[in-house]
């Protein structure tokens, strides 16, 4: 039994450490830090707007503990943004993500934040 334990923590390492070094070998998207995350803004009538950086690919959505409890993913390149819908003064948590490369959509970077529409 302490056999096979010990084979799994062996497996379970060298995973850890070939997975990192793949996601460090990886090109990121003109930097090694990760892009900057969209700006949010609570508008006038339960709206939000999302305004991302130009040239970085954002899919935002947000969920809130009002009606409409959840605004589907939309995806946001700046400099055109995007509107969720909310119900005016209830928290919203907007979850908004980016691949960590144009090649790969498994390693993503994730930006949350709380808002209160206007």
């Amino acid at each position: 039994m302490g056999s096979r334990l010990r084979l799994i923590a062996a497996v379970m390492a060298v995973t850890a450490v070939c997975g990192a070094g793949v996601v460090e070998a990886q090109p990121t998207l003109g930097s090694s830090a990760p892009p900057p995350g969209p700006v949010l803004t609570p508008w006038p009538g339960g709206r939000i707007r999302i305004d991302a950086p130009v040239g970085v690919p954002w899919r935002c959505s947000g969920m809130s503990f009002g009606a409409p409890y959840l605004a589907g993913q939309q995806w946001v390149m700046g400099p055109t943004p995007i509107f969720l819908q909310f119900t005016t003064g209830v928290d919203v948590l907007v979850t908004c993500a980016t691949p960590r490369t144009l090649r790969s959509t498994e390693n993503w970077i994730y930006n949350r934040q709380v808002v209160k529409p206007g």
